[in-house]
């Protein structure tokens, strides 16, 4: 019997392992992506300057071509920012080393701990007690002096 509790827990664990390594696999994908069309937006923009330096010497529309332009390369360029922002908040929470990896992995194990915590707390509360009202009055008691509840 714990010979098969154990082969199950190194089952999960190896799953779980299994499914960081997906994680981080992706979030390197999608960096890459945004590297990527980074690199194109930039060229693209490069593009777009080229032409309209020509198009300005030949061009009575000089200042409205030469706005529209700057525009388009002012989003281009936000538009790289942007990527590369999020490529690193997705790295950032799907890497052990992240800071927003980390924060998810103690709000999980805290909110593990309270459960753990009411779930011992509700079977104490069970043996000691008959009926509803009782068990969960000594629940609530028992929590607040946990400082679980207000």
């Amino acid at each position: 019997m714990p010979e098969d509790r154990r082969a199950e827990r190194a089952a999960d664990k190896a799953q779980h392992q299994a499914e960081r390594a997906q994680d981080l696999e992706t979030a390197e994908i999608i960096q890459a992506g945004a590297a990527v069309q980074a690199a194109k937006l930039t060229a693209v923009a490069e593009e777009l300057v080229a032409t309209a330096r020509e198009s300005i010497y030949q061009s009575t529309r000089s200042k409205t071509l030469r706005a529209l332009v700057m525009f388009f390369i002012f989003m281009s360029l936000i538009g790289a920012v942007i990527s590369t922002v999020i490529a690193f908040q997705i790295r950032d929470c799907t890497t052990p080393s992240g800071g927003c990896y980390q924060r998810g992995q103690e709000q999980t194990g805290q909110a593990v701990g309270s459960i753990n915590t009411v779930t011992q707390i509700a079977v104490v509360c069970a043996d000691q007690y008959d009926g509803r009202p009782a068990i969960e009055a000594c629940i609530h008691d028992r929590l607040r002096a946990a400082g679980l509840e207000k």
